[in-house]
């Protein structure tokens, strides 16, 4: 196929997606040679958009020179191998997609550009280790409901995004790079960034308060007023959601072997209505938090794919008849959409 291609350099953005809809029975496509692949026949490729495609020997390397964007949406990993290093890799976007996480964090390390990065439903089973980006300036983690514990080194970080976190206990903000970052890493700690942080519907430790107070970095400390009276993220009533999601997560097929106890599944099937009612009530939370001014970025849209991750201004709202808002884009003033809240 690349073979045949007539105009292969001029294309910069490549988007691989099964047709009609992805399905179990699909062929997987495997990964071996990709990369130099690509470079030989489309070598100006600068986007890279994965969807919902059954794969193998997952990789991206530094054959992609000028590979700048990344985005993955629930791509299904069969073989356990995933690996990125690109080193002009500027935007990175995962959702719903669990890689193993030593293969990931050294992906980060081999990816040391990276300036935004966002994830979503980033479920795993074991503890993340610490993760090295030193040239972030967004960072967006949400709804992590497997994480306990985030490490990172953002020295350079602007935003920081916990939003629908529901069970994280612990933050490191660590003062050390990498040691394969050399120059990247900041010497002068007196010059780390000052950031914003985000922890709507979440629902945090005393820890996690703490440490972003005591690292003097914090440009909305006020935001975190509520959460020094025991009222984090969603409050008192959401106060349980950690053990909803740890017994709805282990072993259900993210990316590692279960760990339910025969008396853990007795006590999933006597508390399912409990957890059918606390994730109506997240549901109906996360519906009438949407306002006219907001801004949000788009998670879903199949019917315009290379607007995912893309923010945009609510600039009105009518969930209770349609459950749509209609939006502005950043990046494209005249672009205005009306879009499914769920998608956002």
């Amino acid at each position: 196929v690349l073979k045949k291609l007539v105009h292969g350099t001029t294309i910069a953005s490549v988007y691989l997606y099964p047709v009609p809809g992805w399905s179990e029975s699909d062929p997987i496509f495997d990964f071996a040679g990709f990369s130099a692949l690509m470079a030989r026949y489309v070598p100006n490729m600068c986007i890279f958009h994965l969807h919902h495609m059954l794969c193998r020997n997952f990789s991206l390397d530094m054959n992609l020179t000028k590979l700048h964007t990344v985005r993955l949406v629930e791509p299904q990993i069969k073989d356990g191998t995933w690996n990125m290093a690109l080193p002009s890799l500027k935007d990175f976007s995962m959702q719903n997609h669990s890689p193993p996480i030593g293969n990931f964090a050294q992906s980060l390390v081999q990816c040391p550009n990276v300036e935004t990065f966002f994830a979503h439903k980033y479920w795993h089973n074991r503890q993340l280790p610490e993760l090295y980006l030193p040239s972030c300036r967004e960072f967006t983690f949400r709804r992590g409901d497997c994480t306990s514990k985030l490490s990172l080194y953002v020295p350079r970080v602007r935003s920081l995004n916990l939003d629908a976190c529901y069970t994280l206990k612990r933050l490191d903000l660590l003062m050390e790079g990498h040691t394969c970052h050399g120059s990247l890493n900041l010497v002068d700690k007196g010059s780390l960034s000052k950031f914003s942080v985000s922890i709507e519907n979440a629902n945090i430790g005393p820890n996690v308060v703490r440490t972003l107070e005591r690292s003097g970095r914090l440009l909305n400390p006020d935001d975190l007023l509520g959460d020094k009276h025991g009222d984090i993220g969603f409050g008192g009533g959401f106060a349980g959601m950690d053990g909803v999601f740890r017994h709805l997560h282990a072993g259900r097929g993210f990316g590692g072997v279960g760990e339910d106890s025969e008396s853990d599944a007795e006590e999933d099937m006597e508390e399912s209505e409990e957890e059918e009612e606390m994730e109506d009530s997240e549901e109906e939370l996360e519906v009438s938090s949407f306002c006219e001014g907001e801004r949000v970025r788009v998670l879903h849209l199949n019917s315009r794919p290379d607007l995912i991750g893309r923010t945009a201004v609510i600039i009105k709202a009518d969930l209770q008849k349609t459950e749509r808002v209609r939006v502005r884009f950043d990046h494209d003033l005249t672009l205005e959409l009306s879009i499914k809240h769920e998608n956002l």
